[in-house]
């Protein structure tokens, strides 16, 4: 057997003196051009691709990147499975979370191009957890609860503060109604009399 002779085994070059040697991987020297484009070293990580983990795009991230679909807040999940305290709880961050995701993707998007080739905007949203219609009447009739489940998620206190403004102009208009017939049924006593 010839020393020069050798033979192709998974990748590594087995020469006839049995000594092993890693298989050329010189796309330059590699005969076939197809195979040497391939043979080619190629980035793999992100500062050597300057890709942005969060926008997915190589920087500087451009004037016409989809900034509008990195701040608004995706649909929630509907998983009244999980008992209440759990979901305002989870919401609380998920809500802290989103905001400070937002404030990083509008400040890239204030930011004048050209920007910073790492200059990246936040992380995609995430999907709150709904709550049913019932569990939030509960919270608007019980400040009692709502102080239970405290901290309560911005959210869903302004839905129960509107809830109870609203249950409050209910109940003077109720009142209202009340003393106007209170009122007109004085006034027909009041004609009968005289």
């Amino acid at each position: 057997m010839s020393s020069s002779r050798s033979t192709r085994n998974s990748g590594v070059r087995v020469s006839a003196d049995s000594s092993l040697t890693a298989p050329s991987n010189d796309a330059e020297s590699h005969p076939n051009p197809a195979i040497a484009s391939e043979l080619q070293p190629s980035p793999t990580s992100p500062e050597e691709t300057n890709l942005l983990p969060n926008a997915g795009i190589s920087g500087p991230i451009p004037d016409d990147f989809d900034f509008e679909g990195r701040i608004n807040l995706p649909d929630g999940i509907t998983r009244f499975e999980l008992p209440l305290a759990v979901r305002i709880r989870e919401n609380v961050a998920i809500e802290e979370f989103n905001n400070d995701s937002i404030l990083k993707t509008v400040a890239v998007k204030n930011t004048p191009a050209p920007r910073p080739i790492d200059m990246d905007v936040g992380p995609s949203l995430k999907s709150p957890y709904y709550y049913a219609d019932d569990e939030i009447r509960d919270l608007i009739d019980s400040e009692a609860l709502c102080a239970l489940f405290s901290p309560l998620p911005a959210a869903l206190l302004r839905e129960i503060v509107s809830g109870q403004a609203q249950r409050g102009r209910q109940k003077e208009d109720e009142r209202q109604v009340s003393r106007d017939r209170d009122h007109d049924l004085d006034g027909s006593i009041r004609s009968r009399l005289l």
